[in-house]
């Protein structure tokens, strides 16, 4: 089992993606955002465990004080260009797992990348539990919200995410879904860029 407790995701580097006409790698792809107490509706480009599993760290300050997220530098993927070292590490900020997909995103009419992370408050086991019994998530659009989660943490920064599967439909939108090569590097940290 992997560590969003189903079928073992692949590695990066196992992951076979199909593309139709991908754009270049120096266009970015938008991250699809939902805003606390909104919803996105969208459609996976890529299966449960066809998702880039990476290690991300939380809570990293800015020089401006603010706190952000950075990706891991000691990710296989960015292992090289490194040298091993992750200087968010040796700092000891911690670490916990996310997952890029593709999607089309209906309200930007674009394809995006949806994160998903491994909590108790995330959507990923709502996919895992559907992509375990249906086969793929790829099938139905969803619907992903965001709304404060003061039930748990008592904390209102904490969002409750839920994610709802729509009916069956066949996707008939002419989309071109970014190649695996392409999201790297885009993911690739910009202390590491050759």
């Amino acid at each position: 089992k992997n560590e969003l407790g189903g079928k073992e995701m692949p590695r990066m580097g196992d992951v076979k993606w199909e593309t139709k006409n991908s754009g270049s790698a120096e266009s970015r792809i938008p991250i699809t955002r939902i805003d606390l107490g909104s919803k996105v509706r969208v459609r996976f480009l890529a299966d449960f465990t066809d998702g880039i599993v990476l290690w991300r760290h939380e809570n990293v300050k800015r020089d401006d004080g603010k706190m952000t997220t950075r990706l891991c530098w000691r990710n296989d993927e960015f292992r090289t260009a490194s040298n091993g070292v992750c200087n968010y590490c040796d700092q000891g900020y911690t670490r916990r797992r996310v997952v890029y997909w593709p999607v089309w995103n209906y309200q930007t009419q674009r394809v995006e990348l949806l994160i998903g992370k491994q909590s108790a408050y995330s959507f990923v086991e709502t996919l895992r539990e559907y992509y375990d019994s249906q086969g793929t998530i790829t099938g139905n659009d969803w619907v992903i919200s965001r709304k404060p989660d003061t039930s748990r943490s008592g904390n209102q920064t904490v969002s409750s995410y839920i994610a709802l599967p729509l009916p069956s439909s066949k996707f008939d939108i002419e989309v071109s879904v970014p190649s695996y090569e392409e999201i790297v590097e885009q993911l690739t940290p910009f202390e590491l860029r050759m």
